[in-house]
């Protein structure tokens, strides 16, 4: 008859027809939730403080005032233990859009602050994003650790640019940028120009050690590789930009049909034209 049922978990049910309280926040509601950890909340109100900015590091005796803990853990690994891991550990299984973790900056061998690293969870099908291997992880990883490339880090423009280039050349470009020592306006920008860099410069070792082998036949065969190159090339370029454009997802799929069906520069140039 046109009617749905949405079944609410009675805790909840009970909180919200409290008559004493009119509304509840998220905090509120989360508490009324049978959690485990006495932490946990405190990490969840911090973590939505910061929800649309970077989480600032935290000193180790800042995250003890927060957590009313400064007598109770003198030393610090029974404060990861029992603090932060397992209230981090719970967080993750109740927010549905962020996946949390730290990393522990160190003052000599003494561990002397907290970075908390927050990644959005995949709320779509995921067989059908790229998947990461170990080794890229571990780049992306290496890559934040510089404060330049964290600040401009999109999680989003990389995927974009794993269906573009090679594993090997990202993993490349992501350990160049790395050693960067300067402000950033664009992420996917500097990356891309990172990987074309590589990429060109492997292409170059490639054609000169052909020429040492080729005998003068081989040569006049294979003159039209650096065509062919560069035409696989301007392919990636474009097919960036039908990614990156607001044609509608029908639209892009035609687009990158067709640009799939091109096989010289000159009509190459006309479709980018069309675009």
């Amino acid at each position: 008859n046109g009617t749905f049922y949405v079944e609410i978990p009675r805790i909840i049910f009970k909180s919200l027809c409290n008559q004493d309280k009119f509304y509840y926040t998220t905090i509120q509601l989360l508490e009324q939730k049978s959690l485990k950890y006495l932490y946990t909340p405190i990490f969840y109100e911090i973590f939505k403080k910061y929800e649309k900015i970077n989480i600032p590091n935290f000193s180790i005796d800042e995250l003890k005032n927060i957590t009313g803990t400064q007598n109770k853990y003198q030393e610090y690994k029974y404060f990861k233990r029992d603090v932060l891991l397992k209230s981090i550990k719970e967080l993750n299984k109740i927010d549905k859009n962020y996946e949390y973790s730290f990393e522990e900056k160190r003052l000599g061998r003494k561990v002397n602050e907290i970075k908390f690293i927050r990644t959005e969870k995949n709320t779509i099908d995921i067989s059908s994003e790229p998947q990461m291997s170990e080794k890229l992880l571990n780049a992306i990883t290496k890559a934040r650790k510089n404060q330049y490339i964290d600040s401009v880090y999109s999680q989003k423009a990389l995927d974009t640019i794993l269906t573009m280039y090679e594993e090997k050349d990202i993993i490349k470009g992501l350990n160049e940028l790395y050693k960067y020592n300067s402000e950033i306006k664009n992420f996917s920008k500097i990356l891309i120009s990172k990987i074309e860099d590589i990429k060109n410069s492997k292409l170059e070792n490639l054609k000169k050690k052909k020429e040492k082998k080729q005998e003068p036949i081989e040569e006049s065969i294979n003159s039209t590789e650096p065509i062919e190159s560069n035409l696989e090339m301007e392919k990636e370029k474009i097919s960036f930009l039908i990614l990156q454009s607001k044609h509608s997802m029908t639209q892009r799929l035609n687009l990158m049909t067709q640009l799939v069906e091109i096989h010289s520069l000159e009509k190459l140039l006309e479709f980018k034209n069309k675009i």
